[in-house]
């Protein structure tokens, strides 16, 4: 398996729409609960999360960093073709 093969699809989306649609190799969320992770091949779940920073290395050259601010929702995370891993949020 390349490594390629081993992202996230990550999509952030609000009321409005799709505000990050990105490939990921990690995604950290802020949960109810605390904070929890997500790398390729995680168990599927379904999560409530809380206000707070969503952060993500993006799938690119370089490793960069992303963040995104969040006002809670709920957050999944399914075994559909390209592992998804989705985050509702109020904006």
């Amino acid at each position: 398996m390349s490594e390629t093969d081993k992202l996230l699809q990550l999509d952030v989306v609000t009321p409005e729409g799709t505000v990050v649609s990105d490939q990921a190799e990690i995604v950290v969320a802020p949960g109810y609960l605390g904070e929890f992770g997500v790398l390729f091949n995680h168990i599927p779940f379904l999560a409530q999360l809380q206000a707070g920073e969503l952060r993500y290395r993006r799938a690119t050259r370089g490793a960069h960093r992303r963040k995104r601010r969040l006002c809670g929702g709920p957050a999944d995370e399914s075994h559909r073709p390209g592992h998804h891993c989705r985050a509702g949020t109020g904006y």
